[in-house]
């Protein structure tokens, strides 16, 4: 049980770096299409602004979930297991 806990415990890490990895690389290239659009400075300021506020709240909220997991992935996927065995 424990290697099947350390398991899903390591595919749902890949996820969340993938997942990151993903958004930072999403966000950039539209800001970049964005900053060809436009030469206005003032779209130009408040696009950077939440561009850097979305990467900040997103990156934190996924490490957070991160840091969760981590912390009480004992519990967390011993119940998946036991509700998933349930289902078969």
């Amino acid at each position: 049980m424990k290697n099947k806990i350390n398991r899903m415990f390591k595919n749902d890490m890949i996820l969340i770096y993938v997942y990151i990895a993903l958004m930072w690389t999403i966000l950039t290239v539209v800001r970049n299409n964005i900053k060809l659009i436009t030469n206005d400075l003032s779209v130009l300021m408040f696009m950077n602004v939440v561009w850097a506020l979305v990467l900040v709240f997103g990156t934190t909220a996924l490490m957070v979930v991160f840091i969760h997991l981590k912390k009480q992935k004992e519990r967390i996927y011993s119940e998946d297991i036991k509700n998933g065995e349930a289902f078969k």
